[in-house]
């Protein structure tokens, strides 16, 4: 399953240390949804929100994300539950 755009957003910046590291609140369930869900479709949390929020702000070239299946995820053990 691919996500849409091909390239994450942002990706073709040239110095990705631009990105300011930001804190959130999520509670530990969609926490370890979202990344059990991103490892289905192959990619992490990062790029998944980063796409998100782009697709929320109407960037250009941003076409809305596919969601995995939740029967491929919801079984599935995450590497990394933190």
């Amino acid at each position: 399953m691919t996500l849409a755009p091909t390239e994450p957003y942002g990706a073709d910046m040239p110095n990705a240390s631009r990105n300011t590291p930001r804190q959130v609140r999520i509670p530990d369930d969609l926490w370890r949804d979202l990344g059990r869900a991103a490892a289905a479709a192959g990619t992490d949390r990062a790029t998944i929100t980063r796409q998100l929020y782009a697709w929320y702000l109407h960037r250009p070239g941003v076409k809305q994300i596919v969601r995995p299946d939740p029967e491929v995820w919801r079984e599935q053990e995450p590497d990394d539950d933190k």
